[in-house]
């Protein structure tokens, strides 16, 4: 369920174009709201 969520994020991201940095910062944003 997570792991889908993370994987749908990764693929958005590279459509978007975005840097390494800010989604793995989002990622971390994600796992960190997951565990709250």
């Amino acid at each position: 369920m997570l792991l889908e969520t993370i994987l749908d994020e990764v693929r958005h991201a590279e459509k978007a174009g975005t840097s390494e940095q800010q989604t793995d910062r989002y990622l971390l944003d994600l796992v960190s709201n997951q565990r709250g």
